[in-house]
């Protein structure tokens, strides 16, 4: 054969090889499109239903309220505290200040949707590789419904859970410089994601340790993204310096917290998982079995069946119980997988490069998980950084309920063995999630009650589309209409202790520097302080919550002074749905003797 004729031949070989990857390449694209098609359409059914019903005008009010304030113009950590870096209320004050009175309760759940459907998207590109592609589609339904489990409204820890997510994906690719700007930006939505870059990084050199890496290079990844992180806090920080408020930002996010909050390190560093653990040792040991029992499939089945019971248990007492339970899941099964994969690594066995992205996403999902955890309300809330940790569940359940690694293993199986680790198993498991979720979701709406009072139409034109419990809905309409009707957009108006968004809902400004009387969030010395301004530079309107409440907010604020220090230097006015109004007592007798003189 001539030279030309083999060249020929090469060259036709090589297109067909070619031609063959681009349509095995197409065919994988077009899958993971199908799936994202039907997930977003799923998302989209999902918060059309949902996304309308319920309204907190104590939670769901806060960053709302405080974007209201500095879109009026007022200085975050100078005019109002915020125990938490700034970036949150600063884009809520953006979008305020962009759309004015469109920008309303509706169309803020309409960002927060939006947000929490790009983080599970973006998580996504990490671990899409290890699944089928119907198993796939699942996940990224129940990781959704998951990680929106209680709220359903603007929060930090999603604004940072976003930023971590790009994050997370960064380091994947080693992009280094840009995880680093990620995770600045995640830090500045709540101190909690301070800890990403060493938790993973500390990770990332373990990791070198038992591969044998290149510390050089490890230390050089590190160097770049440490650059990263300090440009967004840089810039922060240089901006909050020209305003004079530097100091006053560090007080709000590092000093404040501790003295408001009096936790201790321990807990904020551990939460309340021993708690958690020893409320849920039964589906540990339902969890631990199925590793220890991965050879015997028909074992294995039974204790899924018995985790799934445990878990629908669980479930029907609190809206609380479904997230511990699955912390606690994922933290254990997550955990045996690391341990299991960094011994497999250490002994260079398996494919290395898929082990060594197996055991990183592990560590990142866990990362995650652990850092929407800090705060000072324990683990519960941490189930907003469940999107790499909960797929990566239903990964390890897909091989064995063990590492990746064992996947590459050239033993015989039965066709039922087969079945039950690689179809049943994650299948059962992944829509058990998802049911639960739905569930519960359905079933616990934010504002306690059943989800079938959530029936009541809103007259307040920033809660245009928004139903709610009757009661809810009297009280907020009845209150923004006295203030609509007794002041001017210029009368600064003092609640307390909880109503954080009525101010924003009659575009009122806001009065004092605490702006939430939550009592993790305002201790004696804010009480000393509010109670001098009242008198010194008294506010246009007070409206205080009726003081019979048990709430754990009352209970904390009966021991300062605020209340005495209203009643005793403010004449009441008005009583509105139980809701006591007052007015400084020389502007009161102002406005009479302004009103007899106009009649004259």
């Amino acid at each position: 054969m001539s030279d030309g004729v083999s060249m020929r031949i090469v060259s036709h070989n090589s297109l067909s090889v070619s031609a063959e990857m681009n349509q095995e390449l197409s065919a994988k694209n077009n899958s993971y499109i199908t799936a994202y098609a039907v997930f977003l359409g799923f998302a989209l059914a999902y918060f059309w239903y949902y996304l309308p019903q319920d309204f907190s005008y104590t939670d769901e009010g806060y960053l709302l309220g405080l974007g209201h304030r500095m879109a009026l113009g007022q200085l975050i950590y100078v005019d109002f505290n915020f125990l938490r870096p700034p970036l949150s209320p600063i884009i809520q004050a953006v979008f305020i200040k962009t759309f004015g009175s469109g920008y309303t309760v509706l169309w803020s759940k309409i960002y927060w949707a939006i947000q929490a459907t790009a983080t599970v998207i973006i998580a996504s590109y990490i671990y899409r590789e290890w699944m089928s592609r119907p198993l796939f589609t699942i996940t990224l339904i129940a990781t959704l419904l998951y990680s929106t489990l209680l709220f359903a409204f603007p929060w930090y820890t999603y604004d940072g859970m976003f930023f971590a997510s790009l994050f997370v994906l960064s380091v994947f690719r080693t992009r280094f410089l840009l995880a680093g700007v990620f995770a600045g930006l995640a830090f500045l939505c709540k101190q909690g994601f301070l800890a990403l870059l060493p938790l993973t990084f500390g990770f990332l050199f373990v990791l070198t340790l038992f591969e044998t890496g290149n510390w050089k290079l490890q230390t050089r990844n590190l160097l770049r993204a440490t650059l990263g992180w300090g440009i967004p806090v840089a810039i922060c920080s240089i901006a909050f310096l020209m305003y004079g408020a530097f100091d006053e930002m560090i007080t709000n996010i590092f000093i404040l917290p501790q003295r408001v909050n009096l936790t201790s390190l321990n807990f904020i560093l551990f939460q309340d998982l021993p708690i958690v653990v020893t409320n849920f040792a039964v589906p540990a040991l339902i969890v631990l079995g199925l590793y220890l029992l991965r050879s015997f499939v028909v074992i294995r089945l039974v204790l899924i069946l018995a985790l799934a019971i445990s878990l629908s248990d669980t479930m029907l007492n609190s809206k609380n119980d479904l997230p511990q339970f699955m912390i606690t899941t994922i933290y254990l099964v997550s955990f045996l997988s690391l341990f299991e994969n960094l011994r497999k690594i250490r002994q260079k066995k398996c494919d290395q490069l898929t082990l060594r992205n197996h055991t990183l996403a592990l560590a990142l999902g866990i990362t995650l998980l652990y850092v929407a955890s800090i705060n000072y309300c324990g683990v519960v809330f941490s189930y907003v950084g469940g999107v790499v940790a909960l797929p990566m569940l239903f990964v390890v359940l897909s091989n064995s309920i063990g590492p990746i690694a064992n996947e590459f293993r050239s033993a015989e199986r039965t066709m039922l063995e087969t079945f039950l680790k690689k179809g049943l198993i994650p299948y059962l498991v992944a829509l058990g999630v998802l049911t639960l979720c739905f569930l519960a979701h359905h079933k616990f709406p934010y504002s306690r009650g059943p989800r079938s009072a959530l029936s009541s139409e809103f007259a307040t034109p920033k809660l245009a589309g928004i139903r709610g419990r009757s009661s809810i809905v009297v009280t907020i309409d009845s209150l923004v209409n006295y203030i609509l009707v007794n002041t001017s957009d210029r009368d600064s108006i003092f609640t307390f202790p909880a109503l954080t968004s009525l101010c924003y809902l009659t575009d009122r400004p806001a009065w004092g520097r605490t702006h939430w009387s939550y009592y993790r969030e305002y201790d004696t010395i804010m009480a000393k302080h509010t109670v001098s301004r009242l008198l010194s530079a008294p506010p246009s309107l007070v409206i205080l919550e009726n003081p019979d409440s048990s709430s754990l907010v009352w209970e904390a604020v009966r021991k300062n002074k605020v209340i005495e220090a209203v009643v005793e230097n403010f004449k009441l006015v008005d009583s509105v749905v139980g809701f006591m109004c007052y007015r400084p007592a020389k502007r009161e007798a102002e406005n009479r003797e302004n009103i007899a003189g106009d009649t004259n």
